[in-house]
């Protein structure tokens, strides 16, 4: 869930969904940025070793040198070897220390490049806390927002029933006094109350009431239907009822 990418669609704009979407691009970003640096310090730290990577004739001409030298030294060795010899690794002496100029100034850069790359990934990782933290701020914020949002449509249709409860009720009334022998199609205890459960949302602040915090106190029809409500609602019906040509 922590991982989780939050994704919106047909959603309306609001100022935390601006939010929570401006901090998901900072942290996509500052990822993005972490992968670029420590791919850039990859490419670096090869192309260094490369450069120090020297490959070198010196310790074999050395080498042979010393037999050279051992032959010499027991009469079966040549002058002229050992001076082809010395040439040959003076040569490479100074094949390598040309080389070793040219890419001193090379390594240094790179050692440079690296270890300023590696600071600024100390320093995105010092940044990331904070940029979690906010996001999941946003996030809650966000979520929080939707709830006050789907609480408001909520209350709304929670009124909305209630409003058919009660108009059903007033017409099961109305038909249990001109019905003969049909049963009423409402009776008894089957709709003398209704509850919705409420959350801890402004939205349904207002309209909670009660220890079990119970949705709307109107929409809560205890033990017996009210008969304020039965008298109205009746008058109500029979006045809708009459206004489309009923005789009643």
């Amino acid at each position: 869930m922590a991982n989780a990418t939050l994704k919106v669609q047909n959603q309306p704009v609001n100022e935390q969904l601006t939010a929570l979407l401006e901090a998901q691009q900072e942290v996509s970003t500052h990822e993005s940025l972490s992968r670029q640096i420590l791919s850039t310090i990859a490419r670096n730290e090869k192309d260094l070793a490369d450069l120090r990577r020297v490959d070198s004739e010196l310790p074999t001409l050395n080498s042979r040198r010393e037999g050279i030298l051992a032959d010499i030294a027991i009469g079966n060795g040549s002058q002229q070897k050992l001076t082809q010899i010395d040439q040959a690794i003076t040569t490479e002496q100074e094949a390598l220390a040309t080389l070793s100029t040219k890419n001193t100034p090379k390594i240094k850069d790179l050692e440079a490049t690296i270890s300023g790359l590696k600071r600024k990934v100390n320093d995105l990782e010092c940044q990331r806390p904070p940029l979690n933290h906010k996001l999941g701020r946003a996030k809650a914020a966000f979520i929080k927002s939707e709830a006050e949002r789907i609480g408001g449509e909520y209350v709304t249709v929670a009124k909305d029933t209630l409003s058919k409860m009660r108009q059903l009720i007033a017409l099961s009334n109305i038909y249990d006094k001109c019905r003969e022998h049909e049963p009423a199609f409402a009776s008894g205890n089957e709709f003398q109350f209704i509850s919705l459960p409420s959350f801890r949302l402004e939205a349904l602040k207002e309209h909670s009431h009660g220890s079990m915090g119970w949705l709307l106190e109107e929409v809560v029809l205890t033990s017996n239907y009210p008969e304020k409500y039965i008298k109205t609602d009746m008058e109500a019906e029979l006045e809708r009822l009459i206004s489309v040509g009923v005789e009643l």
